[in-house]
């Protein structure tokens, strides 16, 4: 019952920010929003909710490819739904923190070993971040001039977010390799231990060093495990670039949904700003990134395009089109995840065959 409560009331918070957000946006314009909505056409609507479905799918494989590296046997429905558990969790709560641990659990249910389902989590959130930040990249290299045009002096402080998620992702994921492996970082962490030992936050002093040094081991052998083998991660890395591709394509698509296509020319610029959407999105504390993602949206776009759309109005066109593309890529993806954690029951009707030593395969 204490779980449900804390699914209900993050569900909650994400309404209400939601809520907050559409209001926040939309109460000066939704009149004329209401009558470009009305004239969407669905063929493209069915076309950007295919192209997330794909989404879905590769995040499926890739997790599966992953969990077939540590244990032999796991199925591609199963990593398709396992996945699709972490979008709700992730949707619900800040900082998307609540997808990981589900999915652990979720394997344990699967018949993947807890030690295996948290390398898998590990090495799949390493070429998520690996590829992001990569695009992300490419991006700010791609459109450096533009983006320095676009932003006057009075509108630095977008510019400024963006540079901040990046270095704050980075360091980030970096740091999660380097603790593995640099003694420095490992006696911090061994120090602050001991300081919330002394503050009575840790109780077991022993038990928090022990366990510490268990996840430093363990990070280690995920890391050798997956590097042995560099047919799977080239792989892997090819699959997450078209991951990403085709859910930064998404924006483009909508657009054209909302009978205001953007010119071809500007395909790769279209993609560059869903990217940075994506980094914003990565540090706003709020479920979903709510509010902070809406309004990146709608300044990225708005300005950037600002001469380049066949409109009148261009706030109208760029809240409509997001609105479409914020169900399409969050509300339901979220629908599809909370279907799943409710009717999904996994049934052990086979073992998985065979468990993979990592000190062997080293």
């Amino acid at each position: 019952m204490a779980k449900k409560h804390k699914i209900i009331t993050k569900i909650f918070l994400l309404f209400f920010f939601t809520i907050l957000t559409l209001y926040l946006l939309f109460k000066n314009d939704y009149k004329s929003i209401l009558l470009v909505l009305k004239k969407t056409s669905p063929l493209y609507v069915i076309l950007a909710i295919c192209c997330m479905l794909f989404v879905f799918v590769m995040d499926g494989i890739i997790l599966t490819l992953i969990a077939n590296s540590f244990q032999k046997g796991y199925r591609l429905h199963q990593g398709i739904l396992n996945q699709q558990c972490n979008v709700f969790f992730n949707g619900i709560t800040p900082l998307a923190t609540g997808g990981q641990p589900f999915q652990v659990y979720l394997f344990k249910k699967q018949g993947i070993d807890i030690a295996n389902g948290i390398g898998i989590v590990f090495i799949y959130f390493i070429f998520y971040k690996f590829s992001l930040l990569s695009f992300a990249l490419f991006s700010f290299l791609y459109n450096y001039r533009k983006l320095n045009a676009m932003v006057n002096q009075t509108s630095y402080n977008l510019l400024f977010i963006l540079i901040i998620s990046f270095i704050l992702i980075a360091s980030l994921s970096v740091l999660l390799i380097l603790v593995a492996y640099l003694k420095i970082f490992q006696k911090f962490f061994h120090q602050c231990i001991r300081l919330l030992a002394r503050l009575k936050i840790i109780k077991n002093e022993p038990h928090a060093h022990q366990i510490f040094d268990e996840k430093i081991a363990s990070t280690r052998q995920n890391i050798k495990h997956i590097l042995c083998n560099w047919k799977l991660i080239l792989i892997l890395i090819c699959l997450m670039f078209l991951r990403f591709f085709i859910y930064y394509m998404i924006p483009y698509i909508c657009f054209y949904a909302i009978a205001c296509p953007i010119q071809k020319t500007y395909f790769l610029d279209s993609i560059s700003l869903s990217s940075f959407i994506s980094l914003i999105s990565g540090i706003f504390p709020s479920p979903g990134g709510t509010v902070g993602v809406e309004l990146a949206y709608t300044y990225l776009f708005k300005n950037y395009f600002v001469d380049k759309f066949i409109t009148n109005d261009i706030v109208t066109t760029v809240k409509s089109s997001l609105i479409v593309w914020r169900f399409i890529t969050f509300y339901f993806g979220l629908i599809l995840g909370a279907l799943v954690v409710l009717l999904y029951q996994p049934r052990k009707k086979y073992k998985i065959a065979k468990n993979i030593k990592i000190d062997q395969q080293i």
